[in-house]
């Protein structure tokens, strides 16, 4: 069965606009991304200004798969 991604996207969106907490909100990102779309893993990337590079925030999939928050760092300069 094919997955209807707009369908997902609204669902998922109105239960996204309850949430304040951006780590919460990051934490829900990730779980839907594993869920719906059956990806074995997740993880986010965000900014951190005082180590100059985007740093592995949050992490999720199957049962050990899940990588330390930290634990994958990549300067600017990698990513481009």
């Amino acid at each position: 069965m094919q997955l209807n991604y707009k369908k997902e996207l609204e669902n998922a969106s109105r239960s996204m606009i309850l949430v304040q907490d951006p780590k919460v909100l990051i934490r829900l990102i990730i779980r839907l991304i594993v869920r719906k779309v059956k990806a074995d893993h997740a993880g986010i990337l965000l900014y951190d200004h005082e180590k100059d590079s985007y740093v592995l925030t949050i992490s999720g999939g199957k049962t050990g798969l899940k990588i330390p928050p930290g634990f994958a760092k990549f300067g600017k300069a990698t990513l481009l």
